[in-house]
């Protein structure tokens, strides 16, 4: 069973400032709903296989894991971690690409300027906005795992989009063709939409979030 009551309210900072305020709030009041309409799918899924109910309940103790962490080192290690147990993501990446003058780089949470080639090159994603599992040609492959490419054999990669940075969120296994649309990858979009919402918590008492 699902408990959107227990998305903290200690996780909108107290240094935040007028409307962004307002804005994590807003979105604290989204990921509960998003908890409800995750619930629906769990108990759709429940009436079929014990390991869509041990995968569900296990995405579940994820997100609360996320939800709870207050620092985005905490959050990079409980997501690669997790990733890796429920997806076999043997590389998880978070790019951010935002402005000059963004936050520095986090263990694992890299940000780079909005005009890097990188995000040139997944221009297509962002414009679609929705998640793309494969079709990586090696350019992107290499750019994004460098010399691990060999062994990288599936990919989903999950835009994210904020007012002031867009992100990726990049999952590669070595396992062939893991990742597809589904069941699993309606929970992988949802554990994105928490690390969106953590993300802006993270950032959003700072300089750069304002400029």
């Amino acid at each position: 069973m699902l408990h959107p009551e227990l998305i903290p309210d200690l996780i909108i900072p107290h240094t935040t400032e007028g409307n962004v305020t307002s804005l994590i709030e807003y979105q604290a009041s989204r990921l509960r709903q998003q908890f409800s309409e995750l619930q629906s799918i769990v108990d759709e899924k429940e009436s079929g296989s014990a390991g869509n109910r041990k995968f569900a309940s296990g995405i579940h103790a994820l997100s609360l894991e996320l939800l709870a962490c207050t620092s985005p080192d905490a959050l990079y290690s409980y997501l690669q971690k997790g990733l890796k147990t429920h997806y076999s993501a043997n590389r998880v990446l978070l790019l951010l690409f935002s402005k000059p003058d963004a936050p520095e780089n986090h263990r694992g949470m890299r940000f780079m300027d909005s005009n890097s080639k990188l995000r040139f090159m997944f221009t297509e994603i962002f414009h679609r906005n929705k998640p793309l599992c494969g079709s990586l040609q090696e350019e992107h492959l290499v750019e994004l795992f460098e010399c691990d490419i060999d062994s990288i054999k599936s990919t989903v990669l999950l835009p994210m989009d904020h007012t002031h940075w867009q992100g990726l969120l990049v999952l590669g296994s070595h396992e062939q063709n893991r990742y597809s649309h589904g069941f699993e990858l309606d929970l992988l979009v949802f554990l994105k939409d928490i690390v969106y919402f953590k993300i802006h918590s993270f950032t959003a008492d700072t300089k750069y979030p304002h400029q």
